[in-house]
């Protein structure tokens, strides 16, 4: 009696609940569906689910009465049987072929179990192909032309065509951009092949790995350029270094701003690593002070600890940690951390965005757009160049590239690489002491 006042739309949220709520529950728990209680579509759900039921019992009586088991009868019961016609039909392998990339995303992301950056991209990637096709395909009907036609798009898709398009798919977000009289760069193609059509690659030939599709449509299929031989980013020169770290700015105390300027140079982290650093996790191992980059970051190779320089010990870090901690704060650059945060709870768009997309924009946009200009610095110099510098002053002291890599958290794909945490700590030490900056000594002889 219940299941068919479900079906004829009279009952109440609750009566729905009691009666087929645990279905819904279990489809959403196997991310079937995310429907929300109380909703339209959570009701129209519910009436579908208790029309099945009410068959099932139906027959489970048939049975009993030693009836013959009949045919269903129920939509949502029937096969789904593609037109004989359709010439894709042979490409559906499994029950799940019938799914969309969207659908299917959420067990292949279980599976791996990736970074939030990287399940991030694969949701752009996923939404902007969905947007691009105008529906969400089943997996079986993607095709080849579908993924070139998509790459084409690609080309005169806007740069963060969402922000200054909002509310607009990608293929309106296009047709926009052309209407204005000075239209917005679009994507490049390095954008497009790493970060776009390398996600849906990687998802489409996990189908295929699972016998969900027999081939991958996006096998091979890429934007086609010349890479620069220009670098697309420079380490700072020695006068660069100078001009941003006058001896002005070491004769009062230092603020969150230089000091992360400082650290990010001698220690050669990323701005998101930076600014989530603890002071707790500034601590001693085997007697050598550490920074342990254990918070969120980019990529399992990115989790490491980084030797404290000198230079830093010099200029007061130890005596800035007990400033912090004596007011009570629990991060090194706790302003900084605290707008990154505020930044990511009220941001909404990307879901699991990583947090390289929020703390970048506070110090090392500052960085970026007014201290460097003001000093007359440019030419693909930035606030990621301190890292860069960083890395060029390992190299030029001598360092090995596996203990370069691992102080930097670059994941190395080599057959040896997993030797790299055989490096001792006194060893990566030594390491970081042969950065010398030609800034820091002169200013040293004139103290």
């Amino acid at each position: 009696a219940t299941l068919r006042k479900v079906v004829s739309g009279k009952a109440t949220n609750d009566e729905i609940a009691a009666g087929v709520g645990w279905i819904i529950d279990a489809m959403r728990d196997n991310g079937h569906t995310d429907v929300k209680r109380g909703t339209e579509k959570w009701r129209a759900l519910a009436r579908t689910m208790a029309g099945v039921q009410l068959e099932v019992f139906q027959r489970q009586s048939e049975r009993d009465h030693g009836l013959e088991d009949a045919l269903p009868q129920h939509p949502a019961l029937a096969p789904i049987k593609p037109p004989e016609a359709d010439p894709l039909v042979a490409r559906m392998l499994d029950g799940e072929s019938n799914q969309s990339l969207s659908e299917i995303f959420k067990r292949y992301s279980g599976e791996r179990k990736a970074t939030p950056a990287t399940t991030q991209e694969c949701e752009v990637a996923i939404r902007m192909f969905e947007e691009h096709l105008g529906q969400s395909k089943p997996l079986y009907r993607i095709t080849r032309q579908d993924v070139q036609g998509f790459k084409r798009a690609l080309l005169e898709t806007p740069s963060h065509y969402r922000k200054r398009f909002p509310g607009k798919t990608l293929p309106q977000a296009i047709t926009a951009n052309k209407k204005r009289k000075t239209p917005y760069e679009t994507l490049v193609a390095r954008t497009i092949n790493n970060k776009i059509l390398s996600r849906i690659h990687a998802l489409l030939e996990w189908c295929v790995k699972n016998d969900l599709i027999p081939d991958n449509p996006a096998a091979k299929i890429s934007v086609d350029f010349v890479q620069s031989a220009e670098p697309s980013r420079l380490p700072f020169s020695g006068d660069d270094l100078k001009l941003i770290f006058p001896p002005a700015m070491f004769q009062k105390e230092l603020g969150e701003f230089e000091w992360a300027m400082l650290i990010s140079l001698y220690g050669g982290m990323r701005a998101s690593e930076l600014a989530q650093i603890k002071l707790s996790s500034i601590r001693h191992e085997r007697g050598v002070l550490v920074f342990d980059i254990e918070e969120k970051t980019k990529n399992a190779g990115s989790k490491r600890i980084v030797p404290v320089h000198s230079e830093l010990i010099r200029r007061g870090l130890n005596e800035r940690i007990s400033e912090l901690k004596a007011a009570g704060e629990t991060h090194l650059f706790p302003k900084w951390y605290g707008d990154g945060m505020k930044a990511k709870q009220a941001a909404t768009e990307y879901g699991t965005a990583s947090l390289n997309q929020y703390f970048p924009r506070f110090i090392p946009r500052k960085f970026n757009r007014d201290y460097l200009p003001k000093l007359g610095i440019g030419d693909r110099k930035v606030w990621h160049s301190l890292r860069h510098t960083f890395k060029t002053q390992l190299s030029r002291g001598g360092v090995d590239k596996a203990t370069r890599d691992y102080l930097t958290g670059h994941v190395d794909g080599s057959a040896g690489a997993v030797y790299v945490h055989d490096c001792s700590v006194e060893a990566m030490a030594n390491a970081i002491e042969k950065i010398n900056f030609e800034f820091s000594s002169n200013q040293q002889k004139a103290a």
